[in-house]
């Protein structure tokens, strides 16, 4: 066994197992499994997994998977062993999360929209922390969203999405100004903030109070 270079980011050391065929010849091979029938590896540059094994475990979390889950899942798919026997390896959300933070922006950027729609509809929601100690509740973050129907559609879609530290005003400034283009109408509550943000950025276009069930 002997050590040769590294692989990953973090790097971690790479070993080869040297030994003799039947035929007396010299050879070696990595500590990894070999490729599944019918294919080949596709490995990611620094990367053990494939393509196909990155993908499916960002597809994973993108439909609600944790990320320890998503990671064991990618795991036993690329043969390794996991769980609580002798010499398997310890399953870690890490690893998901890191593949994340790679190819996550790339992804979205590849999807994001281009301008705002014909009709848009904004609305956010508050999370909150509650002191265990005193009962007070201090906002921690906000979600800002904006659901959008373009020109024909009967049906919309989710068209921008964004955590902010809170949801005022200015915090709507600047999620409005992310992309160009004019809607039509402008939907959302009573809301004072986002009142003040679309009179700001549109000033002309119509608007409308949804009312709340």
């Amino acid at each position: 066994m002997r050590r040769e270079g590294t692989y990953g980011d973090p790097p971690r050391p790479r070993l080869r197992c040297h030994y003799l065929t039947g035929a007396g010849e010299h050879a070696k091979h990595g500590l990894r499994p070999p490729p599944k029938p019918g294919g080949t590896r596709g490995e990611l540059p620094g990367s053990r997994y494939t393509v196909t094994e990155v993908a499916t475990a960002l597809a994973d979390v993108a439909r609600g998977i944790t990320y320890t889950e998503a990671a064991r899942r990618a795991q036993v798919n690329h043969g390794l062993v996991v769980g609580e026997v002798p010499g398997a390896l310890a399953v870690s959300g890490s690893t998901v999360a890191g593949w994340l933070d790679r190819f996550g922006p790339g992804i979205v950027a590849a999807h994001a929209e281009q301008q705002w729609p014909e009709t848009l509809v904004l609305d956010s929601t508050e999370f909150l922390w509650v002191n265990p100690r005193t009962g007070r509740k201090k906002q921690v973050f906000s979600v800002l969203a904006a659901w959008g129907y373009p020109a024909g559609a009967k049906r919309g879609r989710l068209w921008a999405l964004a955590a902010s530290p809170s949801d005022d005003a200015a915090a709507w400034n600047g999620f409005l100004g992310r992309l160009p283009g004019r809607p039509k109408l402008v939907v959302y509550d009573s809301d004072k903030a986002i009142h003040s943000a679309v009179r700001r950025k549109w000033r002309r276009c119509r608007r409308r109070l949804k009312t709340r069930p």
